[in-house]
């Protein structure tokens, strides 16, 4: 569950987007139209309906703020390979592995020299990307293979 505080923070933040970004809901909502994604952990669609309300509200006719109840996209644990890769990508866990090999024995001082050490060893084991389903998406400090 999401705390009473959470959801108002995304609320907030969903409010903030609309009013940094007045021209990307110009149309009314249509889930044709405005995808909003979320993985299946309960409390990520509670995250996401308040970051979604926030920058929805105003927008439709239901209720007192005239709200627009959009549809949200979730994945199943298993098919989620952007959102939550790391529950579906077994590759991943070689990647971790690999790179916590490098933090270990490196240290985090040399970042840029970790990071291109963990992409050579990821790289020099997978002979055939296509075989071996490499994804090209980025994770923080880290490069994500599927």
């Amino acid at each position: 569950m999401v705390t009473v505080s959470g959801e108002q923070a995304h609320y907030e933040m969903g409010k903030r987007f609309r009013k940094n970004y007045p021209n990307l809901f110009t149309s009314p909502y249509h889930p044709n139209r405005y995808m909003f994604h979320s993985t299946w952990v309960p409390r990520a669609q509670q995250s996401g309906m308040a970051y979604v309300f926030g920058s929805l509200e105003a927008t439709g006719s239901l209720g007192p703020s005239q709200y627009n109840p959009p549809y949200m996209y979730t994945h199943p644990m298993q098919n989620d390979t952007i959102l939550r890769f790391y529950d579906s990508c077994p590759k991943y866990d070689e990647l971790s592995a690999a790179y916590n090999r490098v933090i270990d024995a490196w240290g985090l001082a040399n970042l840029d020299n970790v990071l291109k050490a963990v992409q050579s060893q990821v790289t020099s084991s997978a002979s055939n990307k296509a075989k071996n389903n490499l994804c090209r998406y980025r994770a923080p400090l880290v490069t994500r293979i599927c």
